[in-house]
């Protein structure tokens, strides 16, 4: 399990949800959790997967918890929101109106265009008790024909922003796998005047998975796409950024078009924004396909590879078999990056994933501050001796709130020896982030008898000032900061 000095006792059972039980929800907690939002009175909003190609399931799941981890009873039955959609509903994104209610965009399996039995486009809005919102597109959702008309089969949305306007920015995978970009208004029409007729698609793409999506304070929207140039093979990790109309930016990378090169084979999960810049995360291939890494790149605004470290990118090489993954990251503050994804090991033909929680700085260095050496590892899945003998447990979410909180959440195989899923949602508490500079400095400011007493590298050894590495300022109060004196 987790290092039991974070995990906080009062949330679920000793940190996290428990499987099944008389604390559990309604759905005993089962099925994979795939994104979270935290509301403003702390309550906790899981999307859910229902996707299971053994039993059909036609409903699209949400589930709400009380800040102990506990169901929320004012939200569905038992803090299950249950909405009858299509077979194996997939929620990919969600987010929280300020009036508390829910929107999400997902997938999920209905006829559109003379194509059946394919997960299609998806877009809901629910009120706040779950239920679905009736003034929202046709009684409370969007479908694939409400973007792209009759020739929209096979599309599928993975993000969602709400804008200060009150509209929806929605992308995802779109017509012939391109990936593309909508404006939606607040009633559920499109906004006519964003791209074409409320659509952009990237014709520059031959096929691309669209991952994450993220809006500046501008009001420029950036895409996360994972591109394919001949259609298969190596991807290539590329980011668009579109103006507030809707079109590519052209003082960005090329006409508005930048790609990242990492290792061979490069698949990008999730981005934010920290100090100017793009922070992206996701997983390396290399040469051997049987190593992964989890990877924290940084891209400049301007689209160019940032040179604040060296390669524009960390690669982390956390177990024995370097096996790691980022599914998702979020920014604290300027100088705190929030990770999280899985590890694995290969044992007896098998690999054994661990969920990940990794806390970093501004300049990609995992924080001593923070457990096991900046990482932490969500021990849940249960083995078996019998049947399936892997197991598993991953983090596809992270988010934290002011209280110096950190929320994971994901999924877990609950009995030994069985794929079969419940939520992973785990909290830690009393989590002790890296210093602002500029805090420190302020601190020293007020306090003249404060002075440097020492200079330390990463690995705690003393040292003099250097030119491009990282090294560490001890001062006499106890305080400490990283300094980067770039050449």
């Amino acid at each position: 399990m987790c290092h039991a000095q974070l995990l906080d006792p009062t949330f679920g059972d000793n940190g996290a949800i428990p499987n099944a039980g008389a604390n559990s929800n309604s759905e005993l907690n089962r099925r994979p959790g795939t994104v979270m939002e935290i509301q403003s009175d702390g309550k906790l909003v899981v999307g859910i997967s229902a996707y299971n190609p053994n039993i059909s399931d036609y409903n699209m799941y949400t589930y709400r918890y009380l800040t102990n981890g506990m169901p929320d009873p004012s939200y569905g039955n038992n803090g299950v929101s249950s909405l009858w959609m299509g077979d194996n509903s997939i929620c990919n994104d969600l987010k929280i109106q300020v009036d508390g209610k829910i929107v999400l965009v997902g997938e999920t399996q209905y006829c559109t265009g003379g194509i059946c039995g394919a997960n299609q486009f998806l877009m809901l809005r629910l009120n706040p008790n779950g239920d679905l919102d009736s003034t929202f597109g046709t009684d409370g959702r969007m479908l694939s024909d409400d973007i792209f008309g009759p020739s929209g089969v096979y599309a599928i949305p993975y993000g969602l922003e709400i804008l200060p306007s009150g509209q929806y920015l929605v992308a995802g995978r779109g017509q012939g796998g391109k990936p593309f970009a909508a404006r939606v208004n607040a009633n559920g029409s499109l906004d006519n005047s964003f791209g074409s007729s409320g659509v952009f698609t990237d014709q520059n793409c031959p096929y691309g998975g669209l991952t994450d999506l993220l809006v500046d304070a501008n009001q420029n929207c950036y895409l996360l796409i994972n591109e394919y140039p001949n259609g298969s093979g190596d991807p290539i990790v590329r980011v668009d950024k579109l103006s507030t109309s809707g079109n590519l930016v052209a003082a960005f990378g090329v006409n508005g078009i930048a790609n990242m090169s990492i290792d061979t084979a490069t698949l990008a999960s999730s981005f934010a924004l920290i100090n100017d810049r793009l922070a992206i995360v996701g997983r390396t291939y290399g040469f051997n396909y049987d190593v992964t890494r989890g990877f924290l790149a940084f891209m400049e605004l301007d689209g160019s590879a940032s040179t604040i470290i060296p390669n524009g990118s960390v690669q982390y090489n956390i177990t024995p078999t370097n096996n790691t993954r980022f599914n998702a990251v979020k920014v604290v503050d300027g100088n705190n990056i929030l990770m999280a994804g899985e590890s694995m090991e290969l044992a007896g033909g098998q690999f054994l994933r661990k969920g990940l929680v990794c806390l970093v700085d501004d300049l990609g260095n995992l924080s001593s501050q923070f457990d096991q050496d900046g990482h932490m590892s969500l021990d849940y899945g249960n083995l078996g001796t019998t049947g399936w003998n892997g197991y598993f447990a991953m983090g596809y979410d992270v988010d934290f709130t002011d209280a110096n909180e950190i929320y994971v959440t994901g999924e877990y195989n609950h009995t030994p020896g069985n794929t079969s899923s419940a939520v992973l949602l785990v909290k830690l508490k009393d989590v002790i982030y890296n210093q602002n500079s500029a805090d420190i400095d302020q601190i020293i400011g007020s306090n003249q008898e404060v002075h440097l007493v020492k200079i330390v590298d990463l690995m705690g050894r003393e040292t003099s000032p250097q030119k491009n590495c990282v090294l560490i300022y001890c001062y006499s109060d106890g305080t400490s900061k990283k300094v980067f004196d770039f050449e």
